[in-house]
């Protein structure tokens, strides 16, 4: 649906030309209505993908990318929350760290200040490690805006405006 509404344009392609679609013609939540009375916060279950939350939502998986644009999220396999279960693979590949224990960084107990300088004698930091803080990172992931079933139709409707379908 998302690329189905996008006009395809001439480009040229070495000697010869090309119908493709116009990827640049972007359209924002500043495009279609959105507004706080049409848009409900919602907490991303662990392993909710963007098809099974449209499936759930609107009743068809194809409104998955709703969320994308809503939430301006540009790459959903970076910006979209994995399962919990994919996190300790994600860590051992990225940090080179089989079990995620090992310490990614040090903060304040108190204000979750970030520490730059490790002082031995301070007693109010704890460790991080690279597992805690991938998890937190993917956490943070998971609070999107969704769009109210009730504008779904409208919301449709006005993308295929804007980008001229």
């Amino acid at each position: 649906m998302y690329f189905k509404a996008i006009k395809n344009i001439n480009y040229p392609f070495f000697d010869t030309h090309r119908n493709v679609k116009d990827i640049f013609n972007r359209v924002t939540t500043r495009g279609p209505k959105v507004n706080k009375t049409t848009l409900n916060s919602y907490m991303i279950k662990d392993g909710e993908t963007p098809d099974i939350l449209s499936h759930k939502l609107y009743g068809n998986t194809r409104y998955h990318w709703i969320f994308f644009l809503i939430n301006e999220i540009v790459d959903p396999y970076a910006e979209w929350p994995i399962p919990n279960s994919e996190l300790l693979p994600l860590v051992r590949e990225k940090y080179n760290d089989s079990t995620g224990t090992k310490i990614h960084h040090y903060r304040e107990t108190t204000g979750d200040r970030l520490v730059v300088d490790l002082d031995p004698s301070r007693t109010d930091i704890e460790p991080v490690t690279n597992y805690e803080y991938e998890f937190e990172l993917n956490e943070q992931k998971r609070m999107i805006l969704i769009l109210k079933p009730i504008y779904l139709k409208d919301f449709v409707k006005s993308y295929k405006t804007l980008v001229g379908a």
